[in-house]
């Protein structure tokens, strides 16, 4: 098995980012919140939400048209020339070596895939597509050269702290994996006779930790994908009468457990770049943007691990079955607990008392 297998047959067993999603939808579609999000809300329906600054950026006095393809191009552009560069890179690399005429599209893809440079990919991804976004404001009169070059560099002045983090992650990664910290832990695990069922749910809760701690997924994926993946295989081998099928389940749930709890800790950390910058696009004060969205995380998490997780790795279901089971769970804790804004309508504006009336004085009146 090669990384790029692992990463595919894990997908399925992600079950907190995909009900995460699902969450999102359901309460959208439902007008229903609970918690935090539920006095905000109101406040929102009511007018009486106070705003913590001015959502206008624009430092010119003329009025800005929004336009929408002014986003949807350059996020076409970034996941486009990233796939492109993907594919070059990986089949110059051996993946055009490595294909054979028995293959099947599927395979003879994820052997190309498998060899490409995903760090150079999402460079020129990401390059290409800030150019193209600057190129498309300033012919659409969006915005001169000099402010769309200004806006560029704020933006990657707001990512630096998150890139801190991430070069000092991946050296603590590199450090464990120098440590051997996979081996260690597998054969203090292996001596306790740690059952194996309860790995995937183990490695949630570690990697959310790690990932709330720090604010950054990558970075807690990289720590902690190389010791799972050996500690998943040694506890697998050491568990008698495991079938072939239900040791894939539990190595492909432990690994899918470190990318979804990486999810989990990013969406609850306060330190977390993606939290910094969607309470700074939304014109949100960080601390209530933190606590607004953390009840809902924490349910998907519980929806995810406490249902799905418990039914494939305890019970040996299958993962749509689980991921079913936790879609319903979530259902009903928005029905039972999510409760809609109460639109309180506004009194009418009372008559004039006295000898004033509403309607315009006759001649009459006058005299």
């Amino acid at each position: 098995m090669n990384g790029m297998n692992a990463f595919v047959g894990s997908l399925q067993y992600r079950f907190y980012p995909i009900l995460a999603l699902f969450m999102v939808f359901l309460v959208a579609l439902l007008s229903r919140d609970f918690g935090p999000m539920k006095r905000a809300q109101q406040q929102a329906a009511d007018g009486t939400q106070d705003l913590p600054y001015d959502t206008q950026t624009s430092t010119s006095d003329e009025k800005v048209v929004p336009r929408w393809w002014l986003g949807v191009f350059p996020i076409l552009m970034l996941v486009g020339s990233t796939m492109t560069v993907l594919w070059i890179t990986g089949y110059n690399g051996g993946g055009a070596d490595a294909i054979t005429n028995d293959m099947t599209i599927r395979q003879q893809v994820f052997e190309v895939i498998n060899k490409a440079d995903s760090s150079l990919s999402i460079f020129y991804g990401a390059i290409l597509s800030a150019f193209f976004a600057i190129i498309l404001t300033i012919v659409a009169g969006s915005c001169s050269a000099r402010d769309a070059a200004d806006a560029g560099l704020d933006g990657m002045a707001r990512m630096f702290p998150a890139i801190v983090i991430l070069v000092l992650a991946w050296s603590l990664s590199q450090v464990l994996q120098d440590l051997a910290l996979g081996e260690v832990m597998k054969s203090r695990l292996q001596n306790m006779n740690f059952p194996i069922h309860w790995l995937s749910l183990t490695v949630f809760i570690t990697a959310a930790i790690i990932s709330f701690s720090t604010g950054s997924s990558w970075g807690t994926m990289g720590i902690l994908c190389p010791a799972t993946v050996v500690i998943a295989a040694g506890l697998i081998q050491q568990t008698p009468n495991l079938s072939t099928d239900q040791a894939l389940v539990y190595f492909y749930a432990a690994v899918g457990s470190v990318l979804a709890g990486a999810v989990f800790g990013d969406h609850c950390s306060p330190i977390s770049d993606t939290t910094v910058l969607s309470s700074i696009a939304s014109g949100c004060r960080h601390e209530e943007h933190v606590w607004t969205q953390l009840p809902y995380a924490l349910v998907t998490a519980i929806a995810a691990m406490g249902v799905s997780d418990v039914l494939c790795s305890i019970y040996n279901q299958p993962w749509y079955i689980g991921l079913g089971a936790g879609a319903i769970f979530l259902l009903l804790i928005v029905l039972i607990v999510g409760r809609k804004q109460k639109i309180i309508p506004q009194a009418p504006a009372p008559p004039p008392s006295g000898p004033y009336r509403a309607s315009p004085p006759t001649v009459a009146d006058l005299s």
